[in-house]
């Protein structure tokens, strides 16, 4: 397992908006040349001029090698996740709630060592949220530390 940094975009009413940095773990299991089941979460926050955005996420990854090639391979991530969107002065909820989603990708693995592994990887994030915008492509890192 290792820990995970996304970067995406996210936005709101009253044009809030912006860069999101989500950061969080993933742990998973199996044997090097088969497909890999473990579980992720992650967090992030949006600080805008008037508002913050605060955003939670949970569930399962799936991955799995292209062909034979073991430098790429593919990874969805199901789970579901929470948001509250809120003012920064007062902290008066503007919008709050929770949405499944799913988030296929491609990854990229670049080997330091032989137990630390560095994995680069884009996809986009399919959810179901109003008032808020969390669905979009994403850029994504995740540094892995174990026995490859």
């Amino acid at each position: 397992g290792g820990v995970t940094f996304k970067y995406k975009r996210a936005s709101g009413p009253d044009g809030f908006g912006g860069d999101m940095l989500v950061w969080g773990g993933r742990g998973f299991g199996g044997r090097v040349d088969d497909p890999k089941i473990g579980l992720m979460a992650q967090a992030g926050t949006l600080n805008g001029n008037s508002m913050a955005l605060n955003l939670r996420m949970g569930g399962f990854t799936i991955e799995d090698h292209f062909m034979k090639d073991t430098r790429l391979k593919w990874r969805v991530n199901i789970g579901g996740g929470t948001y509250e969107l809120k003012t920064r002065r007062s902290s008066r909820h503007i919008n709050d709630g929770s949405f499944a989603f799913a988030e296929p990708m491609i990854v990229g693995m670049l080997p330091m060592t032989r137990h630390i592994v560095l994995e680069i990887g884009a996809g986009y994030t399919f959810c179901g949220v109003e008032g808020v915008r969390l669905e979009g492509l994403f850029l994504q890192t995740d540094l892995l530390l174990g026995r490859f």
